[in-house]
């Protein structure tokens, strides 16, 4: 039998296609695109806790039963008490402010504290140890001066922060800090207060910021909170 020796003619060559090249490129080992974006990463650390990034607040009351109390009536002090007190009657009063910051970065806790005040007005000295505590549970009290027992006149005791054993050293964004603090003083004016007649005096507190210690908290102009009454009777 003769073999067949002609030879197939040459298989017709189409030129490659857009189509073709994409499906062609299928197989080749991926390769990661540039311009992609990457993951957000977490907000950098801010070396301060700016003044406009906190919210605060103050309640006050009594630990010695007051002489008498009535509605604060002084500007903003509206839903306040105004508790009463006999000139030279010794008292003990428990404090507790709050603030939520209100920033984008989280704080490292040794760059955030407190400076509150017993009174605005008189003499007091500071009673037993400040508490402290956050809504993470990760922020309580790190060291705090003068010491308990020291008078004040005008003067304040500074509140450091710490974390605690599950917290990570930071203030975070929308965290609420509290702490609570107890004062006592006696119901007598120092020579910038009449000595006869009514006085009267609030608790109140600083914190740290970037532009230094903020305004005081409550304000004299705004006095959201109880008040301190000293009469003769």
């Amino acid at each position: 039998m003769l073999k067949n020796t002609k030879e197939a003619p040459p298989r017709e060559q189409k030129p490659i296609g857009r189509r073709s090249l994409v499906k062609g490129a299928a197989w080749v080992a991926p390769v990661v695109s540039m311009s992609v974006a990457a993951p957000a990463l977490a907000a950098s650390p801010s070396d301060c806790v700016a003044s406009t990034d906190v919210t605060p607040g103050i309640e006050s009351e009594p630990i010695t039963p007051a002489y008498n109390s009535k509605p604060n009536h002084r500007a903003g002090g509206a839903g306040y008490t105004a508790y009463q007190f006999r000139l030279g009657e010794e008292y003990v009063i428990e404090t507790t402010g709050t603030f939520t910051y209100n920033g984008t970065s989280p704080v490292p806790l040794s760059a955030v504290s407190m400076r509150v005040w017993g009174t605005n007005s008189l003499y007091w000295t500071l009673e037993g140890t400040p508490e402290v505590s956050s809504s993470s549970g990760g922020i309580q009290l790190g060291s705090f001066g003068p010491s308990p027992g020291q008078p004040q006149d005008h003067g304040w005791t500074d509140i450091q922060l710490a974390a605690t054993s599950t917290g990570d050293g930071y203030l975070h964004p929308g965290e609420t800090v509290t702490f609570t603090w107890r004062f006592r003083t006696t119901g007598s004016v120092n020579t910038s207060l009449p000595s006869t007649g009514s006085a009267w005096a609030y608790p109140g507190f600083y914190i740290d910021t970037c532009s230094g210690w903020s305004a005081p908290y409550p304000t004299q102009a705004w006095l959201p909170c109880s008040i301190y009454q000293f009469v003769n009777g």
